[in-house]
């Protein structure tokens, strides 16, 4: 696997079991623990990773390293990551790897203009974007698989390969999102507004 210098390798120096589990899954763990210090959770559920600064750069990274991502400074990963994290934070890592996103988001009642200005959304959009999904989710209590909302924050214009996984990542939530609404439709139920 060939990785550009702003792509960590999270499997480098960790050990076997640690190995198969991804950055995100671990992350998400960690934030939805029983034992999470709850002022460190505080903290990064206050924190915006769009606003430059210094604030809570300790606490994310803290999160970072302990997830195996040993990002170099000035990475353009940095803010993306901490963005992630963030998100995670405002919904306590609920975080259900394989469920359906763009089901789920039906489900929720996002509407179809929100859907596609998330999926449609550049890096600096997302910054806003995701975290107010973040909080509807935490409000309604609703689990996500953050992996594809992850693939859109990362993507990068200079990374074909982050580029492939956006798009991919765009089609599954768009279709998801559609068959869910078509089923509520069958089913006599009003879509989402």
């Amino acid at each position: 696997m060939s990785t550009s210098p702003d792509t960590p390798d999270p499997q480098v120096g960790q050990p076997d079991a640690a190995r198969q589990v991804d950055p995100l899954l671990r992350i998400a763990q960690r934030l939805s623990a029983p034992h999470v210090d709850r002022g460190l959770l505080a903290a990064l559920r206050r924190f915006h990773p769009g606003q430059e600064g210094r604030h809570n750069v300790f606490e994310v990274q803290q999160v970072l390293l302990d997830a195996g991502l040993d990002l170099p400074p000035g990475s353009a990963l940095q803010p993306r990551w901490g963005l992630l994290v963030h998100c995670l934070a405002i919904v306590q890592g609920a975080h259900q790897p394989r469920l359906d996103t763009g089901a789920r988001l039906a489900e929720l009642g996002l509407s179809e203009a929100r859907l596609r200005q998330l999926v449609e959304a550049d890096t600096p959009l997302l910054a806003d974007l995701l975290p107010a999904l973040a909080r509807r989710l935490a409000a309604a209590g609703t689990a996500v698989d953050w992996q594809p909302l992850a693939d859109l924050a990362l993507a990068d214009r200079d990374d074909p390969r982050t580029l492939m996984r956006a798009d991919h990542a765009r089609r599954r939530i768009v279709q998801g999102y559609l068959r869910a609404v078509a089923a509520k439709a069958a089913a006599g139920r009003p879509a989402a507004t």
